[in-house]
């Protein structure tokens, strides 16, 4: 976690605002790029960085104070799974395996490096 400092946190995490680093979403989470104009410029590097990303069902990704949805990345050396019913922004590059449950929305892109991806019944669009 040293090349990627922030806030760690390996129990789930309340609603509310977060720095960079791992959380596990259960509700909502906001990025903020707390009025960092680099952050409209170019992409960050990984906002999160986590063995398996998973958001509980109807928990969702919140960009504040004019974060840019492709400037969040999220990056996973392990699953990503994005629950039923969930809303999610940035980029999600998964290691292994990608699944979007059904009624998800992402606002972004989706990658796996060596698995498949599996989409049921989502709504997967580009960043504006």
């Amino acid at each position: 976690m040293e090349k990627y400092p922030g806030t760690t946190s390996r129990n789930p995490v309340p609603s509310g605002t977060f720095p960079r680093g791992l959380h596990q979403l259960h509700r909502q989470i906001y990025c903020d790029r707390h009025s960092d104009p680099r952050c409209q410029r170019r992409p960050q590097r990984p906002l999160h960085r986590a063995g398996t990303i998973t958001t509980s069902n109807d928990s969702s990704i919140v960009l504040a104070r004019g974060t840019q949805t492709e400037n969040v990345y999220w990056r996973s050396t392990g699953d990503v799974t994005l629950g039923a019913s969930s809303t999610a922004r940035g980029t999600f590059l998964a290691n292994t395996g990608a699944s979007v449950e059904s009624r998800a929305k992402l606002i972004g892109r989706l990658y796996s490096c060596a698995g498949s991806l599996t989409v049921t019944r989502a709504t997967i669009s580009s960043p504006s």
